[in-house]
């Protein structure tokens, strides 16, 4: 009787950590995605104003490179991401002048087996992507 209850005990303990550390991945996938998703939507509203001035026969509004890459890299040190993940590569932007695609590396805590075992100390690498589009029209 009491081998069947350590081995309950054990089990209930194995669920508990693989419940941690699931949610604490889940939850920073979602924080990540949102912040994703909210830096394109700001860059997104970066205008090229020198080519939409000096231009007459344009399509739409025209995005900044530089400009949506300095917006999304302000977007993610106010929104705090580097404090949230245990290591933040720079964000990739890449524009094609009427939408804006935001890409961001990270590595993710695990909070039971990244103290206990070895082997996921270094946490869990994920990539995020979102893709916006300007609003502005001409």
């Amino acid at each position: 009787m009491l081998l069947l209850v350590i081995g309950y005990g054990l089990v209930l303990a194995a669920l508990t950590v693989v419940l941690v550390d699931v949610s604490a991945v889940f939850l920073a996938r979602r924080s990540m995605a949102g912040t994703v998703d909210g830096a394109a939507v700001a860059a997104a509203q970066s205008l090229d104003e020198a080519m939409l001035y000096s231009a007459a026969d344009l399509d739409g509004v025209p995005l900044a490179q530089e400009d949506a890459r300095a917006v999304v890299d302000q977007y993610l040190s106010d929104d705090g991401l580097a404090d949230r993940v245990q290591s933040l590569d720079p964000a990739d932007v890449v524009s094609d002048g009427r939408s804006v695609t935001v890409s961001v590396t990270a590595t993710v805590r695990l909070p039971v087996l990244g103290v206990v075992a070895a082997g996921w100390a270094d946490g869990v690498p994920m990539t995020v992507t979102a893709r916006a589009r300007t609003p502005f029209v001409r």
